[in-house]
């Protein structure tokens, strides 16, 4: 576990400022080249989003080393127990974890896409899989890290979750300000 969170500081100290200047610099231009204006809430949210998109890329792209053959483990990586040593695997546990900020994030950011609960998860569950296959396309064209069809999997389970997480939450803060 230890490991696990020492590679998020690690990740968020290497990724974190590049990840808020591209968020803002995109909303920047979506807001005075496109005239796209938001309340502030709702800009923070989207560079929120646009930032953690970047930090993902960074952790699971841009910040490895190449390795030698990305086809190596396509079939692997679906058991959460090690099978050589005791105690968990945390690839499974850390995909999932992962994109829950990331479904979260997502509906925050963009709140049309949560008009209905049935819609929000859907929309989650596809954009995360859709950036976990562009993650995957990526580490299999450069080479930097492995093509893994149970990462497309817990990928798209973590954004689902955070969508789900983000829906009970925004539910339960409505109805705190509706009984008031």
């Amino acid at each position: 576990m230890y490991y696990m969170l020492k590679d998020i500081v690690e990740t968020l100290e290497a990724a974190l400022p590049l990840g808020l200047l591209a968020g803002a610099l995109i909303f920047l231009l979506k807001r005075y080249v496109f005239k796209i204006d938001k309340p502030k809430l709702y800009a923070l949210c989207e560079i929120a989003f646009l930032a953690y998109v970047y930090i993902l890329l960074y952790r699971t792209v841009i910040g490895r080393e190449p390795i030698y053959d990305p086809l190596s483990e396509v079939w692997q990586g679906w058991t959460i127990f090690r099978r050589r040593w005791t105690g968990l695997d945390y690839q499974v546990i850390g995909n999932i974890l992962m994109f829950i900020p990331f479904g979260a994030l997502l509906l925050l950011g963009f709140e049309k896409l949560s008009t209905s609960t049935k819609k929000a998860i859907v929309c989650a569950a596809a954009v995360s899989f859709g950036y976990s296959l562009f993650i995957e396309t990526l580490q299999l064209v450069t080479k930097r890290g492995t093509f893994q069809i149970s990462d497309l999997v817990f990928n798209t389970a973590g954004g689902t979750i955070g969508a789900i997480i983000y829906i009970i939450i925004k539910r339960i803060i409505t109805k705190k300000r509706s009984s008031k």
